[in-house]
């Protein structure tokens, strides 16, 4: 019997603890070794992972490649997947090539990592790149006047509200729908922190020493998907297309215009791994397309309940054990949440049964 092969998962989003739990718990026994490293011992990856790691505080990116390298020869890992630190990482690539050794980056080089990251630039160059996919209308801005300019030529072209968000940035970090139909008193007593007033916001460019740049857009009110995805190489294996809902379940869809979106982004960027991407639709129905994240989004787990262990199956794509014709399972037309504390997964019908998996 072959030996495990030895796979590291480097510091990450709360997510990571995830995909190395779904992975030992679904792989053939003896598949993989799979450890982790973090930057502290209390994480959750202390129990999810085989063998965790503690990273060297303040590595430079040279150095920190140079770590992982040593890391892996002493631990016999073959797989590397890095969690973050991607620019350093790709920055050093010739830093990391070792025989034997696979580094599963999400982007084959720094230019496509820098596109991606940055919202203003990942939207520009789509809209030269592949003109064929629907983007929200928007303008950055940096500062308060430029911020009013844009503000009152979007403002006389869309009905709906606009709203800004910083051009990098995760988590929905500074996002705001503009409305000043509620004083930002009321809005304060009721921890309500998706709506600002467009006063309010050139006041808070007015502090905007670092010049960051912001995007103010078109406020999307149609249902919104989260999209995560397996590819090789910039090609498309898989897609799992989550609609979200008012609540905290997600609908599973199959929809064919989204996977072509799908298809068309991992060979536009030739994505590589596990990568997740957002739309919107348009009052009218149009699919927008919002950003791409080049790691396991946050609702990873989800799509182990609705039938396919993405992450698993892009470490078997690795290793050459994923067969060619493969594809996924999926239980289209499941209902997914996370229970308390996230440690179960139910499934039902989006009309009623609730039964837990």
């Amino acid at each position: 019997m072959a030996a495990p092969v030895g796979v590291l998962f480097t510091r990450g989003l709360s997510s990571v603890a995830q995909v190395v739990r779904g992975i030992r718990d679904e792989m053939v026994p003896g598949e993989f070794r799979v450890q982790a490293s973090y930057h502290t011992a209390i994480t959750p990856l202390a129990v999810t992972a085989e063998r965790l790691h503690l990273e060297p505080a303040q590595l430079d990116d040279a150095a920190y490649a140079d770590w992982l390298v040593d890391l892996c020869a002493r631990e016999g890992i073959t797989i590397v997947w890095p969690q973050s630190r991607w620019r350093g990482l790709l920055r050093n690539a010739h830093r990391l090539r070792r025989d034997g050794l696979h580094w599963m980056l999400p982007v084959p080089d720094l230019a496509t990592f820098e596109r991606l990251d940055n919202k203003q630039t990942f939207l520009a160059y789509l809209a030269q790149a592949a003109p064929e996919i629907a983007l929200p209308v928007h303008r950055p801005v940096v500062t308060s006047l430029g911020f009013r300019e844009a503000y009152r030529e979007l403002a006389r072209d869309h009905e709906e509200p606009l709203c800004i968000k910083p051009a990098r940035g995760i988590f929905g970090g500074g996002f705001r729908i503009i409305d000043a139909s509620r004083s930002p008193f009321d809005r304060w007593l009721d921890n309500d922190v998706q709506h600002a007033s467009a006063d309010e916001i050139a006041r808070w460019l007015d502090l905007n020493k670092e010049q960051r740049v912001f995007l103010l857009m078109e406020y999307l009110p149609g249902p919104e998907r989260s999209v995560d995805c397996l590819a090789e190489h910039g090609v498309l294996r898989a897609a799992v297309i989550r609609r979200k809902g008012t609540g905290r379940g997600q609908l599973i869809e199959q929809r064919a215009a989204t996977l072509d979106l799908a298809r068309r982004l991992a060979g536009l960027f030739r994505l590589h791994g596990i990568f997740n991407f957002q739309t919107r639709e348009r009052a009218d129905g149009r699919e927008c397309l919002l950003e791409i994240n080049p790691r396991p989004s946050g609702g990873i787990d989800l799509c182990r309940v609705a039938g396919v262990n993405l992450p698993l199956m892009a470490l078997r794509s690795a290793v050459g054990s994923l067969p060619g014709d493969w594809q996924p399972t999926l239980d289209v037309g499941a209902y997914v949440a996370l229970l308390e504390g996230g440690i179960r997964l139910v499934t039902g019908r989006e009309a009623g049964s609730r039964g837990a998996r």
